[in-house]
């Protein structure tokens, strides 16, 4: 009992933080799903609260992958559901037991229990980083980020969350049989998370920038870099004895009729053609939809240059790189690959997803300017509500 009350008092703003935004989503999505809007004229999954016995304000939370991963769970894979990588199922699959089978109640349980770990875990993180202070603004910014109600949906932001957050703690703490474990299930999770080897990357270049010279990378700093590597390479080699086809997940995407190309583009191309669609285009939901993905990638690049320059700045002024500045400094280097990759597929679709993670962005909204900070932080949360309604109503936002 000691134990358990003295974790709460250690632990209170996050679970507090973490009881408080998960009541205030489900009023949201109760009042979305109890109004006289619409769903989407043509959109498929209308029914996925009443096929499991359970309301419309939770079913909505297994729209458009939600129902894949549910799917995966229950009968495993198909041809175009290799896009989705296998951690997040697996568990769902196994929770799912608990809950007799049904599907949809063990996701929102799953999501809602991995965001309160994920909170946890990257609250210790932040109080590592920063100030007590600048830790809770940090948490504040994650919650209130425009996509991040996907946490409590049935997809696999909240299982990414807790265990990047494992493989970064892991990594303060030295305990790398830990980071190694969080690293194979981040590369089993989604393709970010081979990402993260930008965190390695940036303790062993900083190691060579206090040093000033040349030495082979320790063990621990090898091991961890391969982690999220070998666990892709084992999706990778599952679908290889499948299908023939190692990247499979990559290549079935143009069946979704996504706007992803398979071919290379260049992020100038990504940006003429959204400035076209501007122009040209139509207004109209899937208007406002591009609007605001092309804002989020703006906005996030911006916060992440700034990011990275106060921090070069930092590293120049006074010669050498702490633990803290090289946690940090992997974090940007983390979330700017983790933005810019996805636009190599010629479209900034679900780029205010996937930025979701770019954990960078949070640590650096909380040293801004308190005007500045409030302003993002307004924005961000009526940007929230706006995204979730889109969503509850059957439009891909995200």
């Amino acid at each position: 009992m000691k134990t358990v009350c003295n974790f709460a008092h250690n632990n209170a703003f996050p679970l507090i933080a973490w009881v408080v935004w998960i009541v205030l989503v489900s009023i949201l999505s109760y009042a979305i799903t109890s109004s006289d809007i619409p769903m989407r004229l043509g959109y498929r999954y209308t029914d996925i609260g009443v096929s499991f016995g359970l309301p419309e304000w939770l079913g909505v939370r297994a729209n458009f992958d939600g129902v894949h991963y549910m799917t995966i769970a229950r009968e495993g894979y198909s041809t175009l559901q290799r896009a989705f990588f296998p951690m997040y199922p697996l568990i769902l699959s196994l929770v799912s037991s608990v809950f007799l089978d049904n599907t949809l109640l063990s996701g929102i349980v799953l999501s809602g229990f991995l965001t309160g770990a994920s909170l946890l875990i990257w609250y210790r993180v932040f109080q590592a980083l920063l100030s007590p202070t600048q830790a809770r603004r940090a948490l504040v910014s994650l919650l209130t980020f425009p996509t991040a109600f996907f946490m409590l949906n049935v997809y696999t932001e909240s299982l990414f969350l807790a265990l990047f957050g494992v493989y970064v703690w892991g990594i303060i703490k030295r305990k790398w049989w830990l980071v190694v474990g969080a690293g194979i299930a981040l590369g089993l999770t989604r393709l970010a998370g081979v990402f993260t080897i930008g965190i390695p990357l940036m303790i062993y270049a900083a190691h060579l920038w206090n040093t000033k010279q040349y030495r082979t990378p320790p063990a621990h700093l090898v091991s961890i870099f391969l982690a999220p590597l070998m666990g892709l390479c084992g999706y990778m080699a599952y679908l290889w004895a499948q299908t023939g086809d190692a990247l499979a997940f990559f290549t079935v995407q143009e069946q979704f009729n996504n706007a992803r190309s398979t071919s290379l583009v260049l992020l100038p191309q990504v940006i003429w053609r959204y400035l076209s669609i501007f122009i040209t285009a139509q207004v109209d939901v899937v208007y406002v939809v591009a609007v605001v993905e092309f804002v989020m990638f703006v906005l996030v690049a911006s916060l992440l240059v700034y990011a990275g320059y106060a921090w070069w700045r930092k590293a120049v002024e006074h010669k050498h790189l702490d633990e803290r500045q090289q946690i940090y400094g992997g974090l940007i280097l983390f979330s700017v690959i983790n933005l810019l990759v996805p636009t190599l597929t010629g479209t900034l679709g679900s780029i205010p997803r996937y930025a979701l993670v770019g954990m960078a962005l949070y640590p650096t909204i909380a040293t801004l300017s308190p005007k500045l900070r409030y302003v993002i932080l307004i924005c961000f949360g009526v940007l929230q509500m706006v995204l979730m309604a889109l969503f509850a109503q059957g439009w891909f936002v995200s």
